[in-house]
């Protein structure tokens, strides 16, 4: 524990104490995503969810309309700072762990489209279907389902008999 936080310089206790001495389970979703005006960009505001008791830092990633991305890291207020991120991506105000709920707001050039929590599959999320703003799934004719983490799979085969009692 002391060498990890040595390297990644933030307080670990929490993810060591959950991980060894608890069975909690990790489950966050992302509820709803609003869009509004303001000035020349927009203000988003996301609801992200805790559904399990375990409690984790958040990367979300968020697809605007003009087809673009970013990138949030949410850090917990547990940790005492927030992990090294790229440049380019917005490290948001902590999350307390006694609040299941938390308000991601961000100031964006165009509108969120869809918003995706742990986009890197990166933490052990109990349900992964719920990790995204969009109804996942995936549609196919004729082929047979593939079972997957991170879809809904609908298959298409139409039926088609002929027959002498049919006509």
């Amino acid at each position: 524990e002391k060498v990890a936080e040595d390297v990644s310089g933030i307080r670990l206790d929490w993810f060591f104490e959950q991980l060894t001495n608890t069975t909690r389970r990790l489950d966050y979703s992302v509820e709803s995503v609003a869009s509004f005006r303001k000035g020349e960009g927009w203000a988003s505001t996301i609801l992200l969810k805790r559904n399990d008791s375990m409690v984790m830092p958040a990367d979300v990633k968020l697809i605007l309309e003009d087809g673009s991305e970013k990138y949030v890291s949410v850090p917990l207020g547990i940790m005492q700072g927030s992990k090294p991120v790229p440049e380019d991506w917005f490290v948001a105000p902590a999350w307390n762990w006694t609040f299941p709920e938390y308000q991601l707001v961000v100031d964006t050039e165009s509108r969120v489209a869809s918003a995706e929590i742990d986009p890197y599959w990166r933490t052990p999320d109990r349900n992964r279907l719920n990790n995204t703003s969009s109804f996942p799934y995936e549609a196919k004719l004729f082929d047979p389902l593939q079972p997957s983490w991170g879809k809904y799979s609908i298959g298409y085969r139409p039926f088609v008999d002929y027959a002498f009692s049919h006509g």
